[in-house]
């Protein structure tokens, strides 16, 4: 099954990838990937990497945001 993402044939084997790096929020790796269409896991790991250790020389990272709200529990009154 080929998947076509912005032009570029994308195969089966780079899913797990993708969504790896979609999960990390590294837009580069993604975009070299579609670029190259390579499946060279080494390449993009040592270039996420690179780019962890830049961030943090720069700075702390940036807290992930969380999908979910936490819920306020309702307090419950003292029954008789």
């Amino acid at each position: 099954m080929n998947m076509q993402v912005e032009g570029y044939p994308i195969r089966k084997r780079n899913d797990e990838l993708i969504n790896q790096l979609a999960l990390e929020n590294n837009t580069k790796s993604l975009i070299r990937l579609f670029e190259t269409g390579k499946n060279s896991s080494v390449e993009f790991k040592n270039s996420a990497t690179e780019e962890k250790v830049a961030l943090k020389k720069s700075g702390p990272e940036p807290k992930p945001r969380t999908l979910f709200f936490p819920v306020k529990k309702r307090r419950r009154r003292n029954s008789r």
